[in-house]
Parts: structure tokens; C-alpha cells; sequence
């Protein structure tokens, strides 16, 4: 079910509805908001019993993803919707399959086929967590499967030096304030929410992000995490631009990430040390914890990060680096 705004600025999508003589036709629903328009689908297929009582894989999917429409974030029902769409037009099998019959070896048979299709592990996973879901939902046990392990890679991050080369290149574009919030740890979403509304002082109050849609549109939404509404102090000249801009960024998240290669370029960072927007959130765990000595719970709070395992992961390579002394020091002891 895909929502469409119209040129009149009005909402309307389709849906498939099956009559008594058992042939399809469509029925469109059209209202001021995109809610308004699913609230209407949803009335309606209640109320007339729209949906089988079939049990398929495939329509047990459709309804679920129906059902939290509202409720998961946009990033979550994007990934959902790809997935379904995958599913539909490679493993129609798997979705014909009556939900409670399915066992380890039809989803197992679809895991080792997208592996030879050389998805990655992340998408795999990504994948066989929707069907997981949907079982949950109708209150079925998710067959055991061996998945792909996910292999975590270490960021390619920045250092202090080339931080500051950055933010010299930065200075007077529109970058220049959406870099410093990178490096102070707000990801891409919070970078977009935040205005001048949400500063005390040189005090800033991360409350919301931004987030696009499966049709490409914005939408500002509660944060990632509990952890995530948090506060943080900005440097003098930081909430001072934001004051004079009002907001940080005026385009969406997707065209942040995109002009984020462009400002690397213009600091002359080679190709091989170039990084992700994102990993300038890493970049502010690394130099809180190396640089300057705050402990695993102060960076959370900090970054509005609610478990340490992300902090972990960030900080292999430096327990790496570490362990040769430990091995030479205790090889000593014990002769």
C-alpha cells in the first residue's frame, strides 16, 4: 500500500479488494494527511473484513507491516518495505507457505540463496528479522536458521588535526554548523531537528530528529532512544551560528549525507582517509574516552547512547593495541 500526494496537495492510495464472486478491484481512499488516508484503510478493513482469514507467510506480512505503520519508525519501514518487496518478487514460495508450517529449511534454503546472490550479512539479517517479527506477532516460535555473522569493520576516523583542517574548509558554507554537531556526537536526524528554539543559553536540548520516509518524505519523530533526549553544552561560536541561522540545516537528512564528500574534498582529505558523516559521532566517543578520560557512562549520556556495546566495538582496535604490553609484561613474570 503506497500513499501518493497529488498535485491538488491531497493524499490518496489503492487498495485491492476482493468481491463476492472472487474478483479483484480497487478502491481508493483520499484525505488531507497521509495518517488521515491509512486511518481510513484501516476503518475499512475492519470493519468489512477486507483480509482473508488466509494465513500465509505473505499475508500475515501484509498485515503486520499495516499494523505498525504508525508506530515504527520511518528508517524501520523503509528497511520493512524493501524487504517485503524483495520477497515478493524472488521467494513467492516462502510467502504462499502457510505461516505455521514453516520450518527451518524453507528459511533456511532462503537465507543460503540470498548469500549466493552475495547480499551482506546486515541485509540478510535485516531480512529473515521481518519474517522473525511477523511470526512473533501471530504468536509462532521463529525456527532456529544459521544466519551470516555481521562482520563489525573499524571506522575509518578522523584525527584531531584533520578535524580542525575540516573546519577550516567549512567556514562560511552550510556545512559549517552541521560539521560542528557531527563532531560534538548528533547523528545525521538530530543535525536536521535542532533550532535555535532548543537552546538555553549555550545550552542545546536534543528532543527530535528527522527521518525520511519509503516515498521520500520528511518527518520529524521522538529520538532513537530514551537516552537519546538529552542535553549538551555547544561551544560559544556553535550556538551563536545557530542562533544566527535559526536552524541547522534546511534541506533532509539524505542531502546532509550527500554534500558531506563534497566538504571532505574541498579540506583536501585523501580518498583513502575519507569517512562517513556518522563516523564523526565515533570520532566524539574516541576523544572523550582517549583524550579526555570520561568514563564509559559520561559518553553515553553525552552521545545519547543506551547500552556501552557500540562504545566496545569503537575501542577494539586501542585494547588491540594495548595487549602486546600486557603479553611481554606477564611473559616476564612468569619467566
Amino acid at each position: 500500500m503506497k500513499i501518493t500526494k497529488t498535485k491538488s496537495g491531497t493524499w490518496t492510495a489503492r487498495i485491492a479488494i476482493k468481491d463476492a464472486d472472487g474478483n479483484y478491484h480497487w478502491k481508493r481512499f483520499t484525505g488531507k494527511t497521509k495518517e488521515e488516508v491509512r486511518d481510513s484503510i484501516s476503518m475499512y478493513q475492519v470493519t468489512t473484513k477486507v483480509y482473508k482469514e488466509s494465513k500465509t507467510l505473505g499475508d500475515c506480512m501484509q498485515r503486520y507491516l499495516d499494523k505498525k505503520a504508525k508506530t515504527l519508525s520511518p528508517s524501520t519501514m523503509h528497511g520493512y518495505l524493501s524487504s517485503q518487496r524483495t520477497f515478493k518478487s524472488s521467494y513467492t514460495g516462502l510467502l504462499n507457505t502457510q505461516i505455521d508450517r514453516l520450518t527451518a529449511q524453507d528459511i533456511q534454503m532462503v537465507v543460503d540463496a540470498m548469500k549466493r546472490e552475495n547480499c551482506s550479512a546486515k541485509t540478510v539479517k535485516n531480512r529473515i528479522g521481518l519474517i522473525s517479527a511477523v511470526m512473533t506477532a501471530e504468536g509462532l516460535r521463529m525456527p532456529r536458521v544459521v544466519l551470516p555473522s555481521v562482520t563489525v569493520t573499524d571506522p575509518v576516523l578522523p584525527d584531531e588535526q584533520m578535524v580542525k583542517q575540516i573546519s577550516q574548509a567549512a567556514l562560511g558554507t552550510r556545512m559549517e554548523l552541521p560539521f560542528a554537531l557531527a563532531i560534538l556526537g548528533l547523528r545525521r536526524g538530530e543535525i536536521c531537528a535542532v533550532t535555535a528554539n532548543d537552546l538555553d543559553g549555550n545550552t542545546l536540548h536534543i528532543s527530535r530528529a528527522v527521518a525520511v520516509d519509503d516515498d521520500g518524505y520528511t518527518h520529524v519523530k521522538t529520538p532513537k532512544t530514551a537516552r537519546s533526549d538529552r542535553h549538551i553544552v555547544l561551544p560559544d561560536s556553535v550556538a551563536d551560528l545557530l542562533r544566527k541561522q535559526g536552524k541547522a540545516w534546511e534541506e533532509n537528512p539524505n542531502a546532509l549525507t550527500k554534500a558531506f564528500p563534497h566538504l571532505l574534498n574541498k579540506a583536501k582529505i585523501p580518498q583513502s582517509q575519507q569517512f562517513r558523516l556518522h563516523d564523526c559521532r565515533h570520532f566524539f566517543a574516541s576523544y572523550c574516552h582517549d583524550v579526555l578520560k570520561l568514563s564509559d557512562e559520561q559518553i553515553m549520556k553525552l552521545g545519547g547512547w543506551s547500552t556501552d556495546s557500540v562504545l566496545k566495538r569503537r575501542y577494539r582496535r586501542a585494547i588491540m593495541d594495548v595487549s602486546q604490553d600486557v603479553a611481554d609484561s606477564f611473559g616476564k613474570m612468569i619467566g
